[in-house]
């Protein structure tokens, strides 16, 4: 580990701690030093960021300036955007805490195992909606994990049952990102929307999830060409159901840790999901010792390790939340603003255009993030947004799950192409093509009851 990568771990968990003081103590300067050591953890790793990671980056620094120079009196909207930026920042910050314990544990291998250990009939579903659960302490590694565990045992699979499986984890795990109060696009979306109920939305936003979930996995079995009636290979890491009901357990219980923060202490889910984390990290260390070579020290330091393995996507959206509030503040101070917001558009037709411009981003290259901020900084406020919060956020979540589906440059679909042997674009345009269209007209039909009954 170089010096500077040492110095922006050690920056990036000052800044996790200060995140959880400043919520502590609300009217303490905590707050500001989170800011600041999330900006200089960003800066010392700069050199080892992505050009696109470097360039929103850059782009946040001209952001913030331009408000300085073009709004001072608006300032506090620029600065209120870069905490929010660090909070995320913060949160996919122990998001990489988790892998390193989750990865190493024999358990989560066994659980995926067993889920490819189903009749080829029921197996798509079976690993699409494992899948979709098990993202909860995995997240985008439950793709390379079901990979791995089809590699083992004596029968190898055939390209089209890999890319299948591939295609169903992955799936599953995008449909997660609808409702999760620990993903990033529930985050951003609940901390815009303030008519917003959380706790409402995360029932909603689940039983939307299981409704697209079930209607593409019938679609699937019957479209894609997924087996039916061939016994089931032999797999030799295949594990039991105990073992699955194991970790479904674990999944439940980190779930209910962030909910029972949420509501006890009035933090937001964000918050909420940086203090369980970590805690959840050493926990499941501490319970689950596969590797008998190593002390708890040493475990700590592979946890350290670790805290820089999103440090682009941290950058990503530390920058994205600047510049969509400077984007946000500069058409809400034109001329045609207040005529445009009277202009009284109808609302679902509104809502429809946001939930097709986040997966159509996606589609043309172009980080879906960025518009999801935007759009929810606009309208989150608006009339649109007090009067039908909840299909807004909706609508946003919906848009940028198909969009991480369709993206070629998403992380999904980057990792599914490198498994499977092709580019990213045939995965996202191609394979995901016929899932994003069915999953869109689903969400259009929930958006629209949503928003008939006032939601």
């Amino acid at each position: 580990m170089s010096l500077f990568e040492y110095l922006s771990g050690c920056a990036h968990l000052l800044a996790v701690i200060a995140l959880l003081l400043a919520n502590l103590f609300p009217d303490s300067p905590w707050l500001a030093i989170a800011m600041g050591a999330t900006v200089l953890a960003t800066l010392l790793r700069f050199t080892a960021l992505s050009r696109l990671a470097q360039g929103f980056f850059l782009g946040a620094i001209a952001a913030f300036g331009w408000v300085a120079w073009r709004y001072p009196l608006h300032q506090h909207v620029i600065i209120q955007a870069l905490a929010q930026g660090a909070a995320f920042s913060c949160l996919l910050i122990v998001l990489g805490l988790l892998r390193y314990p989750v990865s190493r544990s024999g358990t989560v291998r066994e659980a995926a195992g067993y889920l490819l250990s189903f009749p080829a009939g029921r197996r798509y579903v079976a690993v699409n909606a494992g899948s979709h659960f098990l993202s909860l302490l995995f997240n985008v590694g439950i793709i390379p994990l079901i990979a791995d565990q089809l590699g083992n045992g004596g029968n190898k699979p055939s390209e089209d049952e890999r890319r299948i499986m591939l295609l169903a984890g992955m799936r599953g795990a995008v449909l997660m990102t609808i409702w999760s109060p620990m993903g990033l696009g529930f985050a951003i979306v609940t901390t815009a929307l303030t008519a917003l109920n959380s706790m409402y939305f995360v029932a909603a936003a689940f039983a939307s999830a299981l409704l697209i979930m079930a209607v593409t996995c019938f679609w699937a079995m019957r479209c894609e060409g997924v087996e039916v009636d061939v016994p089931a290979p032999a797999r030799a890491a295949a594990g039991s159901p105990r073992t699955l009901l194991g970790v479904l357990l674990a999944c439940a219980l980190l779930l209910a840790g962030v909910i029972g923060i949420h509501i006890w202490l009035q933090w937001s889910f964000v918050v909420s999901t940086v203090l369980v984390l970590p805690l959840f990290a050493l926990g499941w260390l501490c319970l689950e010792r596969s590797a008998p070579g190593t002390d708890l020290v040493q475990d700590a330091r592979h946890i350290f390790r670790n805290i820089g393995s999103m440090r682009m996507e941290s950058a990503i959206f530390l920058s994205a939340n600047v510049i969509g509030a400077a984007i946000s503040l500069t058409i809400q101070q034109q001329p045609g603003w207040q005529a445009l917001q009277s202009a009284h558009f109808p609302a679902l037709a509104v809502l429809l255009a946001c939930l097709l411009i986040v997966p159509l981003a996606g589609a043309l290259f172009i980080p879906h993030s960025i518009f999801v901020v935007l759009l929810a900084q606009i309208f989150g406020a608006s009339e649109l947004g007090l009067t039908h919060p909840m299909a807004l956020a909706l609508a946003l979540t919906l848009g940028w799950a198909m969009a991480i589906a369709v993206s070629p440059i998403s992380a999904m679909s980057l990792l599914t192409g490198s498994l499977c042997g092709v580019r990213p674009q045939k995965v996202g345009l191609q394979w995901n093509r016929g899932f994003v269209g069915l999953m869109f007209i689903v969400s259009a039909a929930i958006i629209g009851v949503a928003y008939w009954y006032g939601g």
